[in-house]
Parts: C-alpha cells; sequence; structure tokens
C-alpha cells in the first residue's frame, strides 16, 4: 500500500472531488482517477462513487478515512520532526484557527514553490507559532493582523429536507430544524451561536462532531443541517439547491493573519505574502 494512494484517497474525500484533489496535489486527473482505482483494487472495496460531477464516500470509505488521517498526519509529524534536523533550511511555524481545507492547499502550493523553507504546522493550542491564520466575526483589526478574507456563512441542508431549494431565508426560520455542528471549541461553531442568539433563538443540535473531515462527510452524506463558510470550504461542490443563503441577520466571517512578535525573518515574510496572495484569489 503506497502512501501517495493514501494521500490522494484522503484529499478526494476532503474535497468531495477528484478534479478539485488533482489540482491541490499537482497531479493529473487521470493519474488520480488511477491511484484510487489502485487503492480499491488493493483493498478489494469501493471507496467512491461519481455520479456526474458528484463524489460521495462509501461506506467502506468512511470507515478508513480516520485511519488514513492518522497515518498522514503520522507522516507529516515525521517529516516535521525531522525537518528541525535539516541543516541550511529556514524554518517557519503556523497556525491555522481556522480549519478550511484551503488551509492545505496553502501549506501544499507554498512547499511546492519554497523547498529551501521548511514548514511546519502546530495545532492550534499549541504554542507561538510564527505565523497565525484566525478568524473572527468583528471587523476590527489590530496594526499587526492583516485582514484576508470576508466571507458569508450559509447553510447546507439535505436534498430531501424542507429548506432545500430555497435561495434565502431569515435565519430565525432554522429554529423549528436541528442542525450539525462541531465541538464548542471550534471558532465556526461559536460563529453560529453568536449569530443564532442575535436572531433571537438557541439551535437545537442533532449532533456534534470533532473535525472539519467529519463535517466534510455530513455535508457530502447529506446528514444533516450544517453552517458553511462560502469561500474557503468549496462550496461550488454542492449542488445549489442544497444551499441556502442567510439574509438576516448578516452571518459572516473574516479570516486574519498576524506574525507573531520576533519572527520578523525573511522567510517568515516570504510565507506571510505567500497567504495575502492565496486568500486574495477566493
Amino acid at each position: 500500500m503506497q502512501l501517495a494512494h493514501l494521500i490522494n484517497f484522503l484529499m478526494v474525500a476532503k474535497l468531495g472531488s477528484f478534479t478539485k484533489a488533482a489540482d491541490a496535489l499537482y497531479v493529473t486527473q487521470p493519474a488520480m482517477t488511477k491511484s484510487i482505482a489502485t487503492l480499491e483494487k488493493e483493498l478489494g472495496v469501493k471507496l467512491f462513487y461519481r455520479k456526474g460531477k458528484t463524489v460521495t464516500i462509501s461506506v467502506a470509505g468512511q470507515q478508513i478515512l480516520p485511519y488514513v488521517q492518522t497515518i498522514t498526519d503520522g507522516v507529516d509529524r515525521i517529516k516535521s520532526i525531522c525537518g528541525t534536523l535539516e541543516e541550511g533550511k529556514q524554518k517557519v511555524t503556523f497556525k491555522a484557527g481556522v480549519v478550511a481545507p484551503r488551509i492545505s492547499e496553502l501549506a501544499h502550493k507554498f512547499r511546492k514553490l519554497h523547498p529551501e523553507i521548511l514548514l511546519s504546522s502546530q495545532k492550534h493550542d499549541s504554542g507561538t507559532a510564527d505565523i497565525t491564520i484566525e478568524m473572527t466575526i468583528s471587523d476590527e483589526f489590530t496594526d499587526s493582523q492583516i485582514h484576508l478574507l470576508r466571507e458569508d456563512l450559509v447553510l447546507i441542508v439535505p436534498s430531501n429536507h424542507p429548506l432545500a431549494g430555497t435561495f434565502e431565508i431569515d435565519l430565525i426560520q432554522l429554529a423549528e430544524y436541528p442542525i450539525i455542528s462541531l465541538t464548542e471549541r471550534a471558532m465556526l461553531r461559536r460563529a453560529e451561536d453568536h449569530f443564532c442568539k442575535l436572531a433571537g433563538f438557541t439551535p437545537c443540535r442533532q449532533k456534534e462532531i470533532l473535525t472539519h473531515v467529519d463535517l466534510d462527510a455530513t455535508v457530502h452524506d447529506e446528514a444533516g443541517v450544517v453552517f458553511f463558510p462560502s469561500k474557503t470550504w468549496y462550496l461550488d461542490s454542492i449542488d445549489n439547491d442544497r444551499i441556502v443563503r442567510i439574509r438576516n441577520p448578516d452571518c459572516y466571517r473574516n479570516v486574519y493573519a498576524e506574525i507573531s512578535s520576533g519572527s520578523e525573518r525573511p522567510a517568515v515574510r516570504t510565507f506571510f505574502d505567500h497567504i495575502v496572495s492565496f486568500f486574495s484569489q477566493l
């Protein structure tokens, strides 16, 4: 079993698209399709189902997904540990409170462009990193915080949900329907709590999930209603009839980046400029 096949599987599962996964990993779509087919043959199961442009992960794929994530996380950790021992490389650390597929794409593209710089991601609750990418519902930023992106939060509903096919609602209309959310520690969860409170209700939660991978799976499995960032989570991979926009209150989040005090090194500035450029294209 090749690591490359597992990485390809994980990216398709995250993005819900063979085309987007191929673009994110800088491989051709035929190569991506062949890689997944090879892995399916080796495992003896179907990992994805395709209907038109829609890619749905299979039951077998769902079951192995957390184990593949653990393997790839372990490989990244190994590279990070060994990378700190390499001489002559400039080292840059970053952490992201904005958990989104785009962050993985951002880092992958930078490593391709700047192999001379060792880029290492840290967990959000770890110590100080050179650069932090964070979200807020405030419109005010300090002098050291660079605003990267303002994006609407929308609702993604199952295709058979009563709200399916509705273009826009007042958020109070969601009060009668249960939703699926990340846990309280997640910044996206805090944002949805804030806007539901502004609308005058406390959301009824059908389920709480732990990771953005689980949230992606929830969306693609049509398991329930979720709040969904409109730019950083590949909204264009979802059928329009399942996307419900919110007109009142204005539900959004701002994404910003900040260089830590004492981290103004050339390599850090190079990565920071890459972040600004990357988000300007979203």
